[in-house]
């Protein structure tokens, strides 16, 4: 019997983040081609901060929501999964998402 790789575990995405989380930034993200960023648009990475700490999640198609950088946005993910990647021989928690709707603060 092998070892458990962490980038094979899986993550319970509401029960480790919650249900509303906040956005601190966005950022555009590019398509690649063999290994190479290209000038396409793919997406944005959203900066999350949740009860768990920060993160970024990933939602493909265009920004969806204004983020200015001075408050947090109140949102909540459809079809959010985590996965865990190595950066620096580091591992890092991010995640990836169908889409983001923001929610009131109330909910």
């Amino acid at each position: 019997m092998g070892n458990i790789e962490l980038t094979d575990l899986a993550i319970d995405a509401a029960a480790t983040l919650g249900d509303v989380v906040y956005i601190k930034a966005a950022f555009p993200t590019v398509k690649y081609e063999n290994g190479t960023p290209t000038s396409n648009r793919d997406g944005t990475r959203y900066r999350v901060m949740s009860r768990a700490g920060a993160i970024n999640v990933k939602v493909p198609g265009p920004q969806t929501l204004d983020v200015d950088g001075t408050q947090l946005v109140p949102v909540s993910f459809e079809g959010l999964s985590l996965y865990i990647y190595f950066r620096d021989g580091k591992p890092v928690v991010a995640g990836k998402a169908k889409t983001v709707k923001a929610v009131d603060k109330g909910s």
